[in-house]
């Protein structure tokens, strides 16, 4: 508990009082120094030596992944939340030699998938704890990762990506056995995946693009320079946006992956290392602005409808329905973003199940149409696009997410990113358990 002994000096007992409860569940009290349309509805202190490096939202509990290097505090922290205005510590991980938090974390069907520096490591989620299933370790640093599939991408900031499959939840296998997949020199932070395109940021070289057609060997068929460190990357339909900290947000077009080129790029003041993309909504992490939310109603331009700054910026954050969990550099927050997001993202009301695909609009379409949708809360599904004939034109994979009602926009182009021809498609959105689908017109 962080007080200072000048201030137990100068207040009564019931100062005191309020003090401890504020440093210990977090305070609603406290004012921040910068908001508009996001509020704070509770906090609780980190432990003393704590760096956070990713924050994952999961149905029992919000873990916080830690990475002070040198330090005895390096293991993940498990926060209840069901109280949002009440944060609690639920559990602590302990520190395994030299093995740290997440770096970053995907919370997928009931696991936890994580990039902990020296390993990568599978973990089945419970009601307790986290109960760790299997892991491997690399040469370097595992930062970031994205899953497709079966398959794992972790992107090794001081050599190359590595790749691991997860076989039926009981095991990662590292593929190759012994060697990273790309035999490049060069320093990976974040990475993600789109049809059969593998993109990657590269502190040294920006973004490139891989193709998958054999996923085990992704081959480089495009790269673009950048012109600041990128630290992390989302994708939405044909952009890309990247957190390329001091040069801000930048938006890439990749309508046609071995062509990215810049469209836009806009600068927060501050240092940007971390993004989300929810609906169509961009979620930024700044070290210095804190937390910044944006509509993606024009991707190219987005427009800001909310922000948050406790004084010490936001450096990791995790997001559920209205609700956003962030972390500075000494809080773990829990913050309401209804007032900056549409109605329908209400997270004070339990949402029904409900899995649907709506009318997507416009249609007909001669450029780009938005696929709506709606999935009950931690399903992964998939949107795809079809032809007549039946064949797969396009696919959009919906990792696990808070349920209720997302977007899509698809840009009107197969896999390999060239436009598609006129004519009647069909969309549908599938899980493991159903689908729907719906017809639409493409006019050129």
């Amino acid at each position: 508990m962080r007080i200072r002994l000048r201030t137990l000096m100068n207040v009564g007992v019931v100062s005191l009082l309020i003090i401890g409860m504020m440093a210990l569940f977090g305070s609603a009290y406290a004012q921040p120094v910068d908001s508009a349309n996001v509020r704070l509805l509770g906090r609780r202190l980190l432990p003393e030596s704590s760096f956070p490096s990713c924050v994952t939202w999961t149905e029992f509990y919000v873990v916080v992944g830690r990475a002070s290097i040198g330090s005895n505090s390096n293991g993940n922290l498990g926060y209840n939340v069901s109280n949002p205005g009440m944060i609690s510590l639920r559990w602590e991980e302990p520190i395994r030699n030299d093995e740290y938090g997440g770096q970053a974390a995907i919370y997928d069907d009931g696991y936890l998938y994580e990039a902990t520096l020296s390993y990568g490591r599978m973990s089945l989620v419970t009601a307790n704890q986290l109960q760790p299933i299997d892991s491997f370790t690399s040469s370097g640093w595992l930062v970031s990762l994205t899953k497709r599939g079966d398959s794992l991408y972790f992107g090794n900031q001081q050599a190359n990506i590595n790749l691991a499959c997860d076989s039926a939840h009981t095991r990662l296998q590292r593929q190759p056995p012994h060697d990273p997949v790309l035999w490049l020199p060069t320093a990976y932070c974040a990475v993600a995946w789109q049809d059969q395109y593998l993109f990657a940021t590269d502190l040294d070289f920006g973004l490139k693009v891989f193709g998958l057609d054999n996923p085990i060997y992704p081959n480089l068929i495009a790269s673009l320079a950048l012109p600041d460190d990128p630290f992390d990357l989302k994708l939405l339909g044909n952009r890309a946006y990247i957190a390329a900290d001091q040069a801000g947000v930048i938006i890439v077009d990749i309508s046609n992956p071995q062509l990215p080129s810049v469209v836009s790029q806009f600068n927060l003041g501050g240092r940007s290392q971390k993004l989300d993309i929810v609906g169509t909504h961009l979620y930024v992490a700044d070290h210095e602005r804190g937390l910044r939310i944006f509509t993606l109603q024009d991707p190219d331009h987005p427009v800001e409808v909310g922000h948050f700054n406790g004084g010490r910026g936001v450096y990791c954050f995790s997001v559920r329905n209205s609700l956003v969990y962030a972390c500075d550099t000494e809080y773990l927050m829990a913050l309401d973003c209804s007032q900056a997001l549409p109605v329908s993202h209400d997270a004070g009301l339990e949402q029904p199940y409900r899995f649907d695909l709506l009318a997507n609009y416009p249609n007909p379409f001669n450029s780009s149409t938005i696929f709506r949708f709606q999935l009950p809360a931690l399903t992964d599904a998939t949107l795809t696009v079809y032809d007549v004939l039946g064949r797969s034109v396009w696919e959009y994979p919906l990792h696990s997410r808070g349920g209720g009602e997302g977007t899509v926009l698809w840009a009107g182009t197969n896999r390999a990113g060239s436009l598609a021809a006129s004519g009647t498609y069909f969309c549908q959105l599938t899980n493991r358990h159903e689908s729907k689908a719906i017809k639409i017109q493409l006019l050129r």
